[in-house]
């Protein structure tokens, strides 16, 4: 059975192995004033379906 860290952690990892997931906390990381769903949006060059 897995500690209660190692399941975070392995969710985490998970979520991480999604190149988009890396890119929107590469992008939110670069604005000093947060970044809104429009923004990851457009900068992204995703539809709003790849978001939701």
């Amino acid at each position: 059975m897995l500690s209660q860290n190692e399941q975070i952690e392995n969710v985490t990892f998970q979520a991480l192995a999604h190149p988009s997931r890396r890119t929107i906390l590469r992008v939110v990381r670069s604005k000093n004033q947060g970044v809104s769903y429009t923004e990851l949006i457009t900068e992204l060059a995703l539809s709003t379906g790849k978001l939701n």
